[in-house]
C-alpha cells in the first residue's frame, strides 16, 4: 500500500540535513511519556482487567481476560501516545512543513510569529481530541457488548484515530478543514487504516516507539504530497 510505503521511506528521512533538528523535542517528549506509559500498562493493568470482568462470567475469564488486557494494553499506549502529539503538535507542524518543503521544492511559506503557531495547533489538538472522545464512546459500547471483539473494534479505533492524527499536520498546513480531512480520507479508507494501524504497532515495539511520533508525521507527509494533495 502506498502509505506503507512511505512509512518505511520515513526512517531515512529522519538524518537528512534540515530535517533532524526538527525531531529533538518530539523525540525528548516521546521518550519521557512512553516511559510513564510502559510503568502505567505494568503495574496497574492487572488490577484494572480484574475490576472490569464481571463475576458471573467467570467460566470465560480465561477467554476474556487475555483480550481485555490488549485492549486496555492498546487503549494506555495511544492514551499516552494522544498527550505525546497534544504537547509536541507545534513542532511537528513545522516537522511536517520542512518535509513537504524538502519534497516538492517549494519556496518557504511566509513566517508567521511562533505564537500564533503554537496557539493555531493546540486549537486543532483540542479539537481533534474532541473528536477521538466522541468516537471512542460507541466503540466503548460496542466492545462491552461484544467482548471478544473488544481488540479488533480498539484496533480499528486507534487506527483511524492515528492516520488522522498525523496526516491533519501536512494537511492543517495546506489549510484543509478538519471535517474536509474526514471526508477525503474515508475516500481512501485501506489507505487511511493501513497508514494508522502501522503507526499505533510502531508505538508498541520496543525502543522503535521512541522514533514514532516523528517517523509517523513524515510518513503521512510523504502520502500527502504523493497521494492525496490534488482532489
Amino acid at each position: 500500500m502506498n502509505t506503507l510505503a512511505c512509512l518505511a521511506e520515513a526512517f531515512a528521512w529522519l538524518i537528512r540535513p534540515g530535517i533532524r533538528r526538527f525531531i529533538l523535542l518530539p523525540l525528548a517528549v516521546n521518550i519521557t511519556l512512553f516511559a510513564a506509559g510502559s510503568y502505567a500498562a505494568f503495574h496497574y493493568s492487572d488490577a484494572l482487567v480484574e475490576s472490569l470482568l464481571p463475576g458471573w462470567l467467570a467460566w470465560l475469564h480465561w477467554l476474556l481476560y487475555p483480550l481485555l488486557a490488549v485492549a486496555l494494553l492498546i487503549l494506555t499506549y495511544y492514551s499516552f501516545s494522544l498527550m505525546a502529539n497534544l504537547i509536541a503538535a507545534p513542532f511537528n507542524s513545522l516537522l511536517a512543513a520542512a518535509v513537504e518543503k524538502a519534497e516538492r521544492g517549494d519556496p518557504s511559506p511566509p513566517a508567521t510569529p511562533l505564537w500564533r503557531d503554537i496557539l493555531m495547533s493546540l486549537i486543532q489538538e483540542l479539537h481533534k481530541l474532541l473528536y477521538f472522545l466522541a468516537l471512542a464512546l460507541p466503540t466503548l459500547i460496542l466492545a462491552l457488548i461484544l467482548p471478544p471483539l473488544a481488540p479488533v473494534l480498539w484496533f480499528l479505533y486507534t487506527a483511524w484515530c492515528a492516520a488522522l492524527q498525523y496526516l491533519d499536520y501536512p494537511m492543517a498546513n495546506n489549510a484543509v478543514p478538519f471535517r474536509a480531512q474526514r471526508a477525503r480520507l474515508r475516500q481512501n479508507r485501506a489507505d487511511t487504516l493501513a497508514c494508522g494501524g502501522a503507526i499505533s504497532l510502531l508505538t508498541t515495539v520496543p525502543v522503535l516507539n521512541l522514533v514514532a511520533m516523528p517517523v509517523g508525521v513524515i510518513a503521512a507527509t510523504l502520502y500527502w504530497c504523493r497521494h492525496l494533495r490534488q482532489p
